[in-house]
């Protein structure tokens, strides 16, 4: 498996909670090792955009079968695609954490396969953000 990282080399700043956006971190890329297979590749990009950071974790694995992407974000949903043992739980608090801390969370999949999560976040306001 390739997991890797592309983007800002200079620290980016998100005001919020250190150990709430580690976890959202975690499950992003925790989500896609899972389903992404041994011979895949897992990115995640960090850039400044549209006056604040995004965040993209993006895998060239089976994406998410037939389902909208969009509900994947509810909980205990889960692909259709075979060999997801995960709880549906993920995404959905991915959702939440971003939510807390004014930002906001899309994903994609396109038909060829692999998935795509974006979370936006605001400009931090403050020198205590968190890098």
């Amino acid at each position: 498996m390739d997991l890797g990282y592309a983007g800002a080399t200079e620290p980016v700043h998100v005001h919020g909670s250190e150990t709430l956006l580690a976890e959202l971190i975690g499950n992003l890329v925790d989500n896609a090792v899972r389903h992404v297979g041994t011979h895949g590749t897992v990115t995640v990009q960090v850039a400044r955009g549209d006056g604040g950071v995004v965040l993209d974790v993006v895998d060239d694995g089976p994406g998410v079968g037939a389902l909208p992407p969009e509900v994947l974000f509810q909980r205990f949903r889960r692909s259709d695609t075979a060999g997801d043992a995960g709880a549906g739980l993920g995404l959905a608090i991915v959702k939440e954490i971003a939510e807390r801390h004014a930002g906001v969370v899309s994903c994609a999949s396109p038909p060829g396969g692999g998935f795509r999560v974006t979370v936006r976040f605001a400009a931090a306001r403050s020198a205590d953000a968190v890098r």
